[in-house]
C-alpha cells in the first residue's frame, strides 16, 4: 500500500519536474542517460570527446592556429577563453574549427582532462566552454571590491609609479568600474599632493584623459629625483599655475608664541641688502621640491601676512595675499638654511650661467 497522498500523477511529476531543472539549470550539459555506464566513467577515452558532426566538418585548409599561452589548469579559465574567443574570429573560424582548436592549447592537468572526456560529449563550442568552466572554475580569480580599492594607499616613501602599478593590478579586478570612482579612490590614496590637488580641482572626464594626467605627474616626480635636472625657468611677473595646498607641521604649544612673534616681524618681502644663495630657478619652483620632498622647514601660518604694497599679490609659502612667493622673506631664509644644510644644491645659481647647475 502507497502512503497517505501518494498518487501515481505525483510519482509520475518527478522525474518530469527533474526534466524541467537540468533544461533550466544545465541547458548544455549532455542527458545523463547519454552518458556510458557508470562502470566505465573512470577510464580515460580512447576516442574523441567531440561529435561526430564536428569531426566530419572539413578544416579550413587556409587557417593558422594562433600562438596562445598554454592553458594547465592552474589560472582563471577566463582568462584563457576570454583571449581564446577574441582570436577566432579573427582567422574566420566557425563553431567547429574552435572546438578542434581549444584543445590545441591545453595542457598539464588541462589536457588530461580534456583526454578523459567522454566520447562524442561535446556537440558545439558553446558546450566546450561550459565544461572547461565548471572543471577550472577553483581556479576563477576572486572579485575586488570597491572598499578593497578604497583601502589601498600610497605606502610612505613609494614611488607614484609604483603606486599607480599595484592600484591597476587591482582595480582589474573590479567590475564595472568607471572613471569617477577611480578618481576618488585615487585622489583618497595618493600621498602625492601635486596630483591629488590636480584631481580635485579638475576631474578627468575619460579614462584617457585620467591616464594621461598621472603619467604627467609620475613624470614630473622623477624628474625632480634627479640631481641634474634644471626646471624651467618662469618669468617673475608671472601668476602661478597652480596654487597647490602646501601641508605644514603644527606648531607646538612651546614655540606657538615665538612663531606668531616671528612673523609679524619677518613675514614681509626680503629687502635688497640680505644676503642669500643666488638661484637658478623661481623660489616658487623651489618651495615645490622642498614640499614634494617633505624637507624640514616651518612652514608659515596661512594668510599672516601684513598687507602692504602688494594686496593683490599672493604668496605660495604663506598661502595669502599681501606680497609675491618671489619676495617672501620667510622663504628665502628657509630655502638659504637648507642649502647651508647641504641640500637643494641643483638650485645653486654656479658662476658659468644662470642656467647651469
Amino acid at each position: 500500500m502507497g502512503l497517505p497522498g501518494s498518487s501515481n500523477d505525483h510519482r509520475n511529476g518527478i522525474p518530469a519536474a527533474t526534466e524541467a531543472v537540468d533544461r533550466d539549470v544545465f541547458p548544455v550539459v549532455p542527458n545523463i542517460e547519454e552518458l556510458p555506464p557508470a562502470g566505465t566513467f573512470s577510464q580515460p577515452s580512447t576516442g574523441r570527446p567531440l561529435a561526430l558532426a564536428i569531426l566530419n566538418d572539413p578544416y579550413p585548409g587556409n587557417i593558422h592556429i594562433p600562438n596562445l599561452p598554454e592553458y594547465n589548469g592552474t589560472t582563471d579559465p577566463e582568462d584563457h577563453l576570454s583571449s581564446f574567443e577574441i582570436l577566432m574570429p579573427l582567422i574566420g573560424a566557425s563553431d567547429a574549427t574552435m572546438c578542434k582548436i581549444l584543445p590545441a592549447t591545453l595542457g598539464g592537468d588541462a589536457r588530461q582532462w580534456y583526454s578523459q572526456l567522454h566520447n562524442g560529449i561535446i556537440n558545439n563550442f558553446t558546450e566546450f566552454s561550459t565544461l572547461f568552466r565548471c572543471k577550472f572554475y577553483a581556479q576563477k580569480r576572486q572579485a575586488v571590491s570597491i572598499n578593497q580599492l578604497m583601502n589601498t594607499k600610497q605606502r610612505e616613501g613609494e614611488a607614484l609609479k609604483a603606486y599607480y602599478a599595484r592600484y591597476n593590478t587591482l582595480a582589474i579586478g573590479v567590475t564595472s568600474l568607471s572613471v569617477e570612482v577611480i578618481v576618488n579612490t585615487l585622489t583618497r590614496g595618493t600621498t602625492n599632493s601635486l596630483l591629488r590637488a590636480s584631481l580635485i580641482k579638475k576631474p578627468p572626464r575619460s579614462m584617457f584623459e585620467l591616464q594621461v594626467r598621472v603619467m604627467k605627474y609620475i613624470g614630473l616626480e622623477e624628474a625632480l629625483q634627479d640631481s641634474s635636472y634644471v626646471v624651467p625657468k618662469r618669468r617673475r611677473d608671472s601668476p602661478p599655475s597652480n596654487r597647490e595646498t602646501l601641508q605644514r607641521p603644527r606648531p607646538t604649544l612651546d614655540n606657538m608664541a615665538k612663531t606668531q612673534k616671528d612673523d609679524r616681524r619677518r613675514d614681509g618681502p626680503f629687502h635688497s641688502g640680505q644676503n642669500f644663495t643666488p638661484l637658478n630657478n623661481p623660489r616658487r619652483t623651489v618651495l615645490q621640491v622642498i614640499q614634494d620632498k617633505k624637507l624640514p622647514v616651518t612652514w608659515a601660518p596661512r594668510g599672516r601676512i601684513k598687507p602692504r604694497k602688494g594686496k593683490n599679490q599672493f604668496c605660495d609659502f604663506h598661502r595669502g595675499y599681501g606680497h609675491d612667493t618671489e619676495q617672501c622673506e620667510k622663504l628665502g631664509r628657509s630655502i638659504e638654511g637648507l642649502i647651508q644644510n647641504g641640500q637643494l644644491k641643483q638650485f645653486i645659481q654656479s658662476s658659468k650661467g644662470p642656467d647651469s647647475l
